[in-house]
């Protein structure tokens, strides 16, 4: 069944008014699905904004965060950080895939860049890898379970990311992330959960 949406090229939405946005409400359809005969063109980039920076914000929170490290405060506070954009890249990167319109495409030129510097920072956030760092060497042997595999999923990201590189290595790396940040990609959606953000 093709996907029905409103369409229109004009970015006139503020990403101040949440509450107007279907991206950004609990849908009432059946398992939350999205519903698409709702959700307008110009949806799209307020609610990626409004998901970015609720993401920044909650980590923020995480590195400004008194108390000593913990798997709630710390991993499980950043595995839940990004829900709401986890959640509006992913509809909108199933739509690129299903039905992609040449206003989508624009947006997607706009988006990609935006989730890459995103990325970015929060690879290269090094008092939040420090905390991230902190749990998994005091209780990742206390873990069990899904807790435990969150911890060392959550921990290699970073790693993988360059978390554990000198200073003048991570600055070689964030000079060529920084590179990329301006690229699109058809494959824009994996590439952000390669990276595991």
């Amino acid at each position: 069944m093709m996907m029905q949406m409103s369409v229109s090229p004009v970015f006139g939405m503020s990403p101040k008014d949440p509450d107007n946005n279907p991206l950004l409400v609990t849908s009432a359809l059946p398992y939350g699905a999205p519903d698409f005969n709702n959700i307008k063109t110009t949806d799209w980039l307020p609610a990626f904004q409004v998901g970015i920076q609720q993401q920044r914000d909650n980590i923020n929170r995480i590195v400004t965060n008194k108390r000593k490290a913990a798997f709630k405060n710390t991993i499980l506070a950043f595995e839940e950080s990004g829900a709401t954009l986890e959640r509006v890249t992913n509809i909108f990167f199933c739509l690129t895939s299903a039905h992609k319109t040449t206003e989508i495409a624009e947006i997607e030129k706009k988006v990609v860049p935006m989730l890459k510097e995103l990325e970015n920072e929060i690879s290269f956030n090094k008092p939040l890898f420090q905390r991230v760092k902190y749990v998994y060497d005091h209780e990742y042997s206390k873990l069990k379970g899904e807790d435990k595999k969150l911890l060392e999923e959550t921990y290699k990201r970073f790693v993988r990311s360059g978390a554990l590189l000198s200073d003048g290595q991570t600055t070689w790396l964030m000079e060529i992330f920084t590179d990329f940040t301006g690229m699109s990609s058809p494959d824009a959606s994996a590439q952000h959960k390669a990276r595991g953000f």
